[in-house]
Formats: structure tokens, sequence, C-alpha cells
């Protein structure tokens, strides 16, 4: 895992720390100097498909988030937050899930 912590140990406390922004998302550990992560904070859904729900499953990889959104001219982006307002929470929520979990490797509950 990013920030040099081992996995392997069950009594291994992670301190995470978000930067939420409206454009970007920061995040690390709270042993790390810097973000060990910046990353656009929006979705891409497939052109053509309503976005709307995506599921609350982790796993669903219905969508494209962070980076990978870049390089996608066929997707449509959304984003959770409007001028720095997160107006849907859920989304928040699981971009938050896919960047603990897929990025910084953080074990989840």
């Amino acid at each position: 895992p990013l920030g040099g912590l081992s996995s392997s140990s069950s009594s291994t406390q992670w301190i995470v720390v978000i930067d939420n922004g409206g454009g970007y998302i920061r995040a690390g550990l709270a042993s790390d100097v810097r973000p060990v992560i910046t990353e656009p904070n929006c979705v891409a859904v497939p052109a053509g498909s309503s976005g709307k729900r995506r599921g609350s499953n982790p796993e669903d990889t219905n969508f494209l988030f962070g980076e990978e959104v870049r390089s996608t001219p066929s997707y449509a982006l959304h984003r959770a937050s409007k001028r720095g307002v997160v107006l849907d929470f859920e989304l928040q929520g699981l971009l938050w899930t896919r960047l603990l979990a897929e990025r910084l490797e953080v074990p989840l509950r």
C-alpha cells in the first residue's frame, strides 16, 4: 500500500486524509508528507446511459473514476459536487470507497 504501512498487520491504524475538492480529490495517509493521490473528483459513464444510480457496491465497475476519466471521450462525466458543495452524497461516498480500496489499498470493513 501507499504510505509505507503494512496491510498484513491487523493492529495497523489507518488514518486517512482526504481533501475533497470540487475539481480534484487529494488523499493520502496521515504519515505521508503530501497527498499521494491527486485525481479528478468525478466519474465517467458510457455515453447514452443515464448514469443515475451506479449502485452502492464498490465492486461495481459500471463507471470509471479518477485518472481513468481523462482518456474516455465516449463517456459522459458526472460530478458529485457543484461549486464546492456536495450534491450527490451517494456518488461521493462511492468515489471515496473506491479511492480507499483501489488507490490507497486501505482495508474496508
